[in-house]
């Protein structure tokens, strides 16, 4: 017992306290939701399961399958994969992903969240012990709510975004040591850790680190004299240069590489983006709403007690000029989130696109930290009375400026809790003994079911899915398309129109077309919206909209269904055995093609629709006309048409105009609908095989702007295809990343991979270097002379020699610091 208790006394045993409290704090809080273990449904819901799962899973493969971490043929057509991994997967906690099976993601979701906001606590206890102490502080409730603050809930879907609310207060306990003239090797390897497990968020505690490091300064008393100040500037900035280095291998291959896909620049437009009045209501429990995921007020709960000791702070017997600086650094936070330029410059200078505000957990933790420095010692009377009193005039504030969602209730429940709180933290410092204890737990107790609650009423919002239905979708998908790819020698793409998201090739394993993430190649976007690809928002894929010609030339050749889901009329049923119906397409044409020199690195003119832009890549393949979609009349608006087939073969339709949802039936047969005429405009969709003369009557809910409609000739594309797979050349070797083919033409030409053009690649036709040029807009493309040739192709990784050099300098910085504060230890600073 004494043994025990001497533990819990400890800085240990108080560290196990706030990890233990928070962790049953969120079992609670899945216990409410239904999220498993204590229920059927997962914490994975909106970018997480649409984004990060299959990213997960994709690197699962590639890992295991001996693949590559810099190139991923699963990325629509293909592309560099490396900002993907730095992005999303260079967090230990995404390493979890690579040792369980993606059929238990699901599961995996609710542990890696609720570890993380474990963690946050025990770090900002850790924090706290140091720079407040703990043996007078009441400082593990507060740990409970930076673990679990609103923007820990707001946005936890975005669970990448975590590991910098674990490092921040590592990283602030660094400067804090630094400042003592204690060395600066642990803040070099805090913010090393945090740019290195996600530098987007290690950018934000960047800039963080060099405010807190300047108030801290500012704050010190005595001041601090000259020399110090220039001593504790250059240990600051060599250990900020270290951390950044020492995370090279990283962050610069995937700036490199984000840079070319991500839009930046100064930006200096606009003022405030919401009213400062309307921002109080976020304080209070109980106030998240879904707006605030897409452009709402910023997520900057942080638990009554949180509130209240900060309010206590300013009114404490804390130095003024420690208050005016604390003051100031406050107050430039709540203008980053306020004034769109300086938001802008914490993002990076790149619109942030959903999650507004994703700074605004800097703002939390330095309030909860003002709050723990006001309960490091009793309040008096006079402190309680004042914080008391401007919580009662911010609660008035509240009820006449809240959302009509904020109920009259729930702003009851958190003036009654800000109004406990403070209570009970005056009390605490009045009682003595038992009745000291006392009232701590109350606070505690208080507080825990306060967290929980609000993070019952906010994860409650989102979408959520049933682990069990995940992992079957999961299951039976993983093993159609292995039973696929045993039959897949040529690596031919598949696809499906049925989707769980837009990245399934990513999540099942296989190499489609459709896609979405941040990396995305634009110009691949554009040829395959160019050939009638369905179009949906930013994103691009298979959702319903191609033709056989343009599946043909881009080498899908499988298809998958489930059961009562109709295939495109152009592929057939196969016997393979799986758990979802397989169908091929006989026309896929190989990965590899082989065009006429005369064609050059052809592009494709603009206002061309889905049927004349396959006509002119075939055409351009070929070295001559292909004529492979014959024009039906009928009138160019409305909502119904009558049609005459004026040869026998697949019908199509290209609509543009405004609608959602549009139903759509052929003959009087429905076929769906049309996800939307405004966003996907222009895709080409199957109507089915009619016969020449055959009437065709297409009638659509809601009246189009143009319509145009094509028959496609089969015999004529069979005949290209045939053409063209007898010339293209032989593929000896195709991995991500790289490939080898062999050529035997006998006149000099092109070869054209169906992967998008990279200036990345790098080409060599028989050893010696061959320069790779873009085809179609968007292809590769290597021109070779005539005979036989073996061409390799490889991708590289731009900034990753210099990455990892800027790594190895900066493990000579750090042993540099820390000889640097060996040599220096004693010294007068």
């Amino acid at each position: 017992m004494e043994r025990a208790k001497r533990f819990f006394k400890g800085r240990r045993g108080r560290l196990f306290v706030a990890a233990g409290g928070m962790a049953l704090i969120v079992c609670a809080v899945y216990a409410a939701c239904g999220f498993w273990p204590f229920g059927p449904n997962s914490v994975m819901t909106g970018d997480l399961n649409s984004q990060y799962i299959p990213f997960y899973a994709h690197f699962y493969d590639a890992v295991r399958e001996g693949g590559s971490l810099l190139y991923a043929g699963d990325l629509g057509l293909g592309g560099g994969a490396f900002a993907l991994f730095a992005y999303y997967f260079a967090s230990p906690f995404a390493w979890l992903y690579l040792i369980v099976a993606p059929e238990f993601y699901g599961q995996l979701c609710c542990i890696v969240y609720a570890a993380k906001v474990t963690l946050a606590a025990a770090a900002f206890c850790f924090y706290l012990e140091r720079r407040w102490g703990g043996e007078k502080a009441l400082w593990l409730p507060l740990c409970w709510c930076y673990g679990l603050m609103g923007y820990s809930v707001a946005y936890a879907q975005n669970v990448l975004w975590l590991d910098a609310v674990i490092l921040l207060p590592l990283a602030c306990a660094g400067i804090d040591r630094l400042l003592a003239g204690k060395g600066a090797v642990g803040f070099a390897l805090a913010l090393a850790a945090a740019i290195f497990t996600n530098f987007y968020m290690g950018y934000m505690l960047c800039i963080f680190s060099a405010l807190y490091f300047v108030a801290g300064l500012a704050a010190r008393l005595p001041r601090p004299g000259r020399k110090a100040v220039f001593s504790a500037f250059g240990r600051f900035a060599a250990a900020g240069a270290t951390a950044a280095a020492l995370a090279g291998a990283v962050l610069l291959p995937a700036v490199t590489e984000i840079l070319r896909v991500k839009s930046t620049g100064l930006d200096f437009s606009g003022g405030g983006q919401f009213s400062p009045l309307d921002l109080a209501q976020k304080f209070f429990t109980g106030n998240f709403v879904w707006a605030d995921v897409q452009s709402g007020l910023p997520p900057v709960y942080c638990g009554m007690l949180g509130l209240g000791a900060a309010l206590l702070y300013f009114f404490s017997a804390r130095p003024r000029r420690e208050k005016l600086v604390y003051g100031l650094f406050a107050t430039l936070l709540l203008a980053s989130l306020w004034w769109r330029p300086l938001d802008f410059a914490w993002h990076g200078f790149a619109a942030p696109n959903w999650f507004p505000y994703r700074e605004s957990f800097l703002l939390v933790f330095l309030l909860l930290t003002l709050g723990a420095g006001a309960l490091a010692g009793p309040v008096s009377l006079k402190t309680g009375l004042a914080a008391g009193a401007l919580a009662a005039a911010l609660g008035v504030l509240v009820y006449f400026v809240r959302a009509e969602t904020y109920g009259r209730r729930r702003w009851l429940l958190a003036c009654c809790l800000l109004a406990a709180g403070i209570g009970l933290v005056w009390l605490w410092g009045r009682l003595k003994g038992g009745k000291n204890k006392l009232a701590a737990l109350a606070l505690a107790a208080l507080t825990a079911g306060e967290l929980a609650l609000n993070g019952y009423w906010a994860l409650r919002l989102f979408e959520v899915y049933p682990v069990a239905d995940y992992a079957g979708f999961v299951r039976a998908g993983r093993a159609t398309v292995q039973a696929v790819e045993k039959e897949n020698a040529g690596r031919y793409r598949v696809e499906k129109t049925f989707f769980r998201t837009l990245n399934d090739p990513m999540l099942l394993g296989y190499e489609g077309l459709t896609h979405f993430s941040s990396v995305q190649d634009g110009a691949s976007s554009i040829l395959l919206m160019a050939l009638g690809y369905r179009n949906y928002g930013s994103s691009y894929g298979y959702l319903s909209g191609s033709t056989a010609a343009a599946d043909s030339l881009l080498s899908v050749r499988w298809f998958l269904a489930q059961e009562g889901d109709a295939a495109p009329t152009h592929f057939e049923k196969t016997d393979i055995a799986a758990p979802w119906q397989v169908y091929q397409n006989p026309n896929a044409l190989p990965r590899a093609l082989w065009s006429p020199s005369d064609a050059g690195a052809f592009e494709l003119a603009e206002g061309l629709d889905a049927f004349e832009a396959a006509e002119a890549l075939y055409t351009a393949l070929l070295g001559e006309e292909a004529a492979l979609f014959t024009p039906v009349e009928s009138g160019e608006s409305g909502g119904a048409f009558d049609l005459t087939m004026p040869e026998s073969g697949i019908l199509y339709a290209v609509f543009s105009g405004a609608g959602a949802d549009v139903p759509l039936a052929v003959n009087g047969q429905e076929k769906g609908s049309i996800l939307s005429i405004g966003r996907s405009a222009d895709a080409a969709v199957d109507l089915g095989r009619f016969e020449a003369g055959q009437t065709v009557n297409v009638a659509l809910g809601a009246a189009v702007d143009f319509a145009r409609f094509a028959v496609l000739d089969e015999a004529a594309l069979a005949a290209a295809c045939g053409r063209l797979r007898s010339a293209a050349p032989a593929v000896t070797a195709w991995k991500d990343g790289a490939i080898t083919l062999e050529t035997g033409a006998q006149a000099e030409g092109l070869a054209v991979l169906t992967v998008p053009y990279d200036e990345n690649w790098r080409a060599e036709a028989d050893g010696a270097p061959a320069e790779i040029q873009r085809a179609a807009g968007a292809l590769l493309a290597v021109e070779l002379p005539a005979g036989s040739h073996t061409l390799t192709l490889a991708y590289t990784q731009p900034g990753a020699a210099a990455g990892l050099g800027l790594t190895l300098a900066g493990a000579l910085g750090l042993a540099a610091l820390a000889f640097w504060h060996k040599k220096t230890k004693g010294k007068e600073r």
